[in-house]
């Protein structure tokens, strides 16, 4: 159980670490200090995990991410209606609700969504984001 918990340990450290570029890479291209070019900024989505800061304990982890999520489909809304190609390019039948899934598991709250580089930016910015990370399937199964 122990080692579980040491490469549980790594596993998040180097995940935290990975999520400071996803972040330093779409507020670069697409921040509110950038050109926002639209063939990079609206360009086909990817899916993230946005972990949110619950504060102590997790003790606000609804109201949390229920304002968090208030927030995100306002900015799609806008989204929609400042960018023409948004609709075309991100809204398909497989990714229209834009968030896959809300987790809230002791202090740990959080959802995956699948959003461009724009809204990612908006993302990383806000007070309310822990980290971001792309979402991967991970293993610490070897298989040598």
């Amino acid at each position: 159980m122990k080692l579980f918990g040491i490469l549980l340990a790594g596993a998040l450290t180097f995940s935290q670490a990975k999520s400071e570029d996803v972040c330093k890479d779409a507020i670069a291209k697409c921040g509110p200090n950038s050109v926002k070019p639209a063939e990079t900024c609206g360009a086909a989505p990817e899916r993230y995990i946005v972990v949110l800061d619950a504060g102590e304990l997790g003790v606000n982890s609804k109201s949390v991410l229920s304002s968090h999520l208030e927030w995100l489909n306002k900015q799609i809304k806008i989204s929609q209606r400042t960018n023409p190609n948004f609709v075309a390019n991100n809204l398909s039948s497989k990714n229209a609700n834009r968030v896959a899934r809300e987790y809230t598991i002791g202090g740990f709250v959080g959802y995956n969504s699948i959003v461009d580089l724009d809204i990612l930016a908006q993302i990383c910015l806000r007070n309310d984001v822990k980290y971001v990370e792309v979402d991967s399937k991970v293993s610490i199964v070897n298989n040598n």
